[in-house]
This record gives C-alpha cells, sequence and structure tokens, in this order.
C-alpha cells in the first residue's frame, strides 16, 4: 500500500473541480434516461472544454 498511488475520485472531488463534478453528473443523469451515446459524448466534451480542462 506503502509504493502505490492513490488514483484521484470525482466522487470526493479531488478529480475535478466542482462545477466539471455536477456537469459530469448533469449528463450521466441525462444518458441513463436517454441512452443517447452521442449526446452524451458530446456534452461531456462541452463540459471539459467549458471546465477548462480541454481545448
Amino acid at each position: 500500500f506503502a509504493s502505490n498511488e492513490i488514483a484521484p475520485s470525482l466522487a470526493h472531488g479531488a478529480a475535478a473541480s466542482e462545477g466539471w463534478v455536477a456537469a459530469i453528473h448533469d449528463v450521466m443523469t441525462l444518458f441513463v434516461s436517454d441512452l443517447d451515446v452521442t449526446a452524451a459524448q458530446e456534452a461531456l466534451v462541452q463540459a471539459c472544454t467549458d471546465a477548462g480542462v480541454c481545448q
């Protein structure tokens, strides 16, 4: 355990900002109801761009 790296968690706020996590949550909530993969992918790309992580 001492030699392993801890992976950041979205649930615990270590992997992304609160705004980005909220956007990811919103996208996934919609995805489980409509199962539109393309729309979910596009929304995740937009969320990443809006968060300033993706360019």
